[in-house]
């Protein structure tokens, strides 16, 4: 009697091991392919300059001399090419040198970190650099603008 199920539960398990197989199978889409992947920097660019404009909008008038820089730079971004890559550097770099002394006590490790990075890729030589790590690079300088614009100004020392 035992054996003449047997068969039966062998049918059963075949038969529901293929129904799992082509219902995981269709759950496949392109979301499970990609994700965990990182985005690129295209894409993180984009981010941060949407950042900047919903902050922007509910903090506009906060940190007015950050807004205006954050503003600048992610339209000078939108045009970002080895032949504009420098002039938005050194645009950066003179605003970076404004800001000295004016930003919050918690941003400035990484406005120093970022200034930093700057420098070095002005000692290497813009025209050297990949268009993605400069992507990168923006993105991140705008994220770090865009929560600067939401904190207020540090106390001027007296």
């Amino acid at each position: 009697m035992l054996t003449q199920k047997m068969p039966n539960l062998n049918k059963v398990f075949n038969l529901f091991i293929l129904v799992i197989s082509i219902s995981s199978l269709s759950a496949c889409n392109e979301y499970w392919w990609t994700r965990g992947q990182p985005p690129s920097a295209s894409e993180l660019l984009q981010r941060a300059q949407d950042r900047v404009v919903e902050i922007k909008k509910e903090y506009h008038n906060k940190r007015p001399n950050i807004t205006t820089t954050a503003e600048r730079l992610s339209t000078d971004l939108e045009n970002l090419n080895t032949e504009t890559l420098p002039s938005i550097a050194i645009n950066l770099e003179k605003d970076f040198m404004q800001m000295e002394g004016k930003l919050s006590y918690g941003n400035r490790p990484p406005f120093n970190e970022l200034n930093g990075q700057l420098r070095a890729m002005k000692s290497t030589g813009y025209s050297s650099m990949d268009m993605d790590s400069a992507k990168l690079y923006f993105a991140r300088v705008l994220f770090f603008l865009s929560t600067e614009m939401k904190v207020p100004a540090p106390d001027p020392l007296v």
